[in-house]
């Protein structure tokens, strides 16, 4: 299969302007004379792109490491994968123990083993119908009308709140109040950063680095998401004897309050709003930028 057009010339810009400096200099003089750059994909044309092929020579982690070393998107890219973790924390430590927390709360309740697990599913079965799902609809409906960013945060802001309800609240809240911010929590997390956690490093990285730069933060969001897998059970005890460190379920709630809140001042620092935006484009000014400033 072929790579694409877009891909291939964004490639292009890695092979550098050596190769290209001594055959290609009159032609982006000309390229800007008659299409003046506009942030318009099309304006990536002024780079042959049968050139591109020439990437495959060049390793390319070392074209990871120059797009990188750029203060500016090295920070972009730590937003992206911090914001992953620290959601990724959160939303597997309450998704692989669900269960747990529904009884934990007074939900799932029952005199045999089948009313308690039948109260189980039938809780589950809730958070998924009335939070879950709708929340990723939701995200679809509303991502290009509010943007990514805005969602993202709110989000965070959304959930960190249900956690520190949770947490706080212990006996002064029904067991159907406790659900109910259970519920609203899955609601925020996809229709926020469970959602966009994952396409804004699909958007805001150019064609030649994304493959790699949006697996390294899926990397870095599943680190979280193994820590808090592994590591939710014994932190939830409320036996210290058994279990040295644990600080019982109000406490790890009270962490994921924290993560979440992080997760906001992340994203409102390092992360871009991508609606609308061409990163391939702003890649191509910005090599421009840097080519003509040789030439001087």
């Amino acid at each position: 299969m072929p790579e694409s057009r877009k891909f291939l010339e964004s490639a292009e810009l890695s092979s550098g302007a050596s190769s290209i400096k001594s055959t290609a200099s009159s032609d982006l003089q000309q390229e800007k004379k008659e299409h003046p750059a506009n942030g318009h994909p099309d304006n990536l044309g002024s780079i042959p792109p049968s050139s591109a092929v020439q990437e495959s020579k060049r390793p390319q982690m070392a074209v990871f490491m120059e797009y990188f070393s750029k203060p500016r998107h090295a920070l972009t890219l730590f937003g992206c994968a911090f914001s992953w973790f620290l959601v990724d924390v959160a939303f597997y430590g309450i998704n692989l123990n669900q269960s747990v927390i529904l009884a934990d709360i007074g939900y799932a309740t029952g005199k045999t083993p089948y009313e308690y697990l039948l109260k189980n599913a039938e809780g589950n079965l809730i958070i998924a119908v009335a939070g879950y799902v709708p929340g990723y609809f939701i995200t679809i409906a509303f991502i290009e009308l509010l943007g990514r960013k805005w969602i993202q945060i709110q989000g965070f802001i959304v959930t960190a709140l249900m956690f520190g309800i949770l947490a706080g609240g212990g006996s002064h809240i029904s067991s159907s109040g406790r659900f109910a911010c259970i519920v609203i929590a899955q609601l925020f997390f996809n229709f926020g950063p469970n959602a966009t956690t994952f396409i804004v490093p699909g958007e805001v990285f150019p064609s030649r680095v994304r493959g790699q730069a949006h697996g390294f933060c899926a990397a870095v969001g599943k680190l979280g998401a193994i820590l808090s897998g592994i590591g939710f059970n014994w932190w939830s005890q409320t036996d210290h004897h058994k279990y040295p460190g644990s600080i019982g379920l109000s406490g790890v709630l009270w962490i994921f309050f924290a993560f979440e809140l992080l997760g906001a001042v992340v994203t409102y620092f390092c992360v871009p709003e991508t609606k609308g935006l061409d990163a391939d484009a702003i890649d191509y000014e910005e090599y421009q930028a840097r080519f003509n400033n040789r030439d001087m």
